[in-house]
C-alpha cells in the first residue's frame, strides 16, 4: 500500500536477517510484497515528508517552508510571545532558558529554584544578592523593606487596616499623610498657594493703564469726557469780516481721549451765514497742516449770537493729552459773527489767518459759547471692548463692570480678568465686608452703589457682580 503520511504514521516492518523481508509482509495492491515492494514503499514515504517540509522559497500552501515564511513583523512577534508563553508554562528541558530566566518543570533534572540571568536566587526569603518574589500568600515578607509594624496592609474590602509607623495627619518631612479625626488634610495642605475656583478671561486690548486688583469693565464706545475750562474774562462779539478771515482756537485733549465727537461755540449773523468747522494739529502751538475733519452748519440767521453745535459725522482721531486747534470760518457770506473773552485759558489761545489758514497769528484771546467764558469739546474716550478701570459714575465703566483684573498691563496689551469666582490679587480687605465700585476708578469702597465683591480674607474676594 502506499504510505500514510501525513495524515497517519505509517507501519514499518524491518528486514530480518540476511536483508530478507519477513513473508509475512502482506501484498499491497500498489507495490505488490518482498524487499522490492519495500523499498518502493519507503521511497514513497521519504517523498511525502519531503513535500511535507516543502523546498526553499517553496509555493505549495500546504508545506511547512511557504507557511513559516508568512512569519514576519507583527506576526513573528506574536509567534515568539507564544513560544514564550510556552516556556514559561513549563515546556522546556532541564537546559533551556528564556531571557535569563531557568523556570520549573516536571521533568526532575531541572533546578528546584529559579534563577535570574547571574545565577541570583529568586526567593520570597528575604536574603542577601537574592531577587524577591512573594510569598504563598502574595505579600512580601517583612525582611525585604523593614519590621511588620512599618508595613500598611488590606483586608478583603482594601481598607488599610494597619497604619504606617512613617505616616502621620500633621504634616511632617519625610512622611506619609493622612487623614485626621475628622478625615481631612487640612494640616498638609498649604492655602496661600491654593489654587481657588474661578472663571477666567484674556481681554485682548486695555484701552487705559490698569494695575493687578483693580476692578475693571468692558466698555461699548460710549463713554465721554466733555472739556469746557473757565477762562473767564469780558465777553465780545466779533465780526468775522473778510471770507479770507479764519479764527482758531487752540486746546489740550483731555485724557484718555482718542477721538472728537463734537465742538460748541457762539456764532452769530445778520444773514443767512453758512459756518464750517475744522480740527488741525497744531506746532509749536499753531495750527498747521491740513483739516483733520470738519463739519457744517447752514443757516444761521439769528440776529444775535447763538451756541452752534459741529458734531462730526466721523468723529476725528486724537490722542490725549496733545495740543489741537479747532478752525471756524464762513462760506457763503461776510456777515457772520463770532464770541470771545479776554480770559487766560493755559492750554491754549485764539488765533487767525486772513489768507484762508496758510498763515496763523496769536490774537491772545480765547473763542468763547454764548454768554459763557468757554468753548465746549466733547471727547470720546473709549473704544468698544477694550477693558478700563470700573467706577461709580453710572457710565458704562459701571455697568460694564466684568471683574479684577490680574495682571499690570498698559494701553493696548492684553489682561486676563477674573470674571467669576475667587480674586486673591487684593490687599487690605476685611473678612465678611461688602465691596462696592468707588469714584476712584479701578478702586474699591466700602459703601455704594454698585456692590462687586464680599471680601474673604485681606487678599482675597468673592467676585458678585453688579
Amino acid at each position: 500500500m502506499s504510505t500514510l503520511f501525513p495524515n497517519s504514521i505509517d507501519t514499518k516492518i524491518n528486514p530480518v536477517a540476511g536483508g530478507q523481508v519477513p513473508t509475512t509482509t502482506p501484498v499491497d495492491p500498489t507495490y505488490g510484497s518482498g524487499h522490492a515492494a519495500e523499498h518502493i514503499f519507503a521511497n514513497d514515504a521519504i517523498k511525502a515528508v519531503e513535500a511535507k517540509v516543502g523546498v526553499d522559497g517553496s509555493a505549495v500552501t500546504t508545506s511547512h517552508d511557504y507557511k513559516l515564511g508568512l512569519i514576519s513583523g507583527a506576526n513573528q512577534a506574536a509567534s515568539k510571545a507564544y513560544v514564550d508563553a510556552q516556556v514559561i508554562a513549563g515546556g522546556v528541558n532541564a537546559s533551556s532558558t528564556l531571557k535569563g530566566i531557568s523556570f520549573l518543570t516536571s521533568d526532575p533534572s531541572v533546578p528546584t529554584t529559579p534563577t535570574a540571568l547571574n545565577g541570583e536566587e529568586v526567593s520570597a526569603t528575604p536574603g542577601n544578592n537574592k531577587v524577591v518574589r512573594a510569598d504563598g500568600s502574595g505579600k512580601l515578607a517583612a525582611g525585604w523593606g523593614g519590621s511588620a509594624s512599618g508595613l500598611a496592609t488590606l483586608d478583603g474590602s482594601s481598607t488599610v487596616v494597619q497604619n504606617p509607623a512613617n505616616a502621620t495627619s500633621t504634616s511632617t518631612a519625610s512622611k506619609i499623610p493622612i487623614a485626621d479625626g475628622s478625615g481631612k488634610l487640612n494640616t498638609w495642605i498649604d492655602t496661600t498657594t491654593l489654587s481657588l475656583p474661578r472663571l477666567q478671561y484674556n481681554f485682548p486690548q486695555a484701552g487705559e493703564s490698569i494695575s493687578a486688583g483693580n476692578a475693571v469693565a468692558v466698555d461699548d464706545g460710549s463713554t465721554t469726557v466733555t472739556l469746557n475750562p473757565t477762562i473767564g474774562g469780558a465777553g465780545y462779539i466779533t465780526a468775522f469780516g473778510s471770507q479770507a478771515n479764519w479764527y482758531g482756537q487752540t486746546f489740550l485733549s483731555v485724557a484718555g481721549a482718542n477721538r472728537i465727537i463734537s465742538i460748541t461755540m457762539g456764532l452769530g449773523s445778520s444773514t443767512s451765514t453758512d459756518f464750517t468747522l475744522s480740527v488741525r494739529a497744531t506746532s509749536g502751538g499753531t495750527p498747521t497742516g491740513s483739516d483733520l475733519g470738519s463739519a457744517s452748519v447752514t443757516g444761521v440767521t439769528s440776529g444775535s449770537e447763538q451756541d452752534v453745535v459741529f458734531t462730526f459725522g466721523t468723529p476725528i482721531t486724537v490722542s490725549p493729552n496733545t495740543t489741537y486747534a479747532f478752525i471756524v470760518r464762513q462760506t457763503n457770506n461776510s456777515n457772520g459773527r463770532f464770541n470771545e473773552v479776554d480770559g487766560t485759558y493755559a492750554n491754549g489761545t485764539k488765533y487767525e489767518s486772513t489768507d484762508s489758514g496758510t498763515t496763523w497769528f496769536n490774537l491772545s484771546r480765547n473763542l468763547s459759547r454764548l454768554s459763557a467764558t468757554s468753548f465746549n469739546v466733547v471727547f470720546g474716550t473709549t473704544v468698544a471692548g477694550y477693558l478700563y478701570n470700573a467706577d461709580n459714575t453710572g457710565s458704562r465703566k459701571t455697568l460694564g463692570f466684568i471683574g479684577f483684573a490680574t495682571q499690570t498691563v498698559t494701553y493696548g496689551q492684553s489682561c486676563i480678568v477674573n470674571i467669576s469666582g475667587f480674586d486673591n490679587n487684593q490687599a487690605g480687605l476685611t473678612a465678611g465686608t461688602l465691596y462696592y465700585l468707588s469714584g476712584t476708578p479701578g478702586v474699591l469702597a466700602t459703601s455704594g452703589t454698585y456692590k462687586v465683591a464680599i471680601g474673604l480674607s485681606s487678599t482675597t474676594l468673592l467676585i458678585k457682580q453688579l
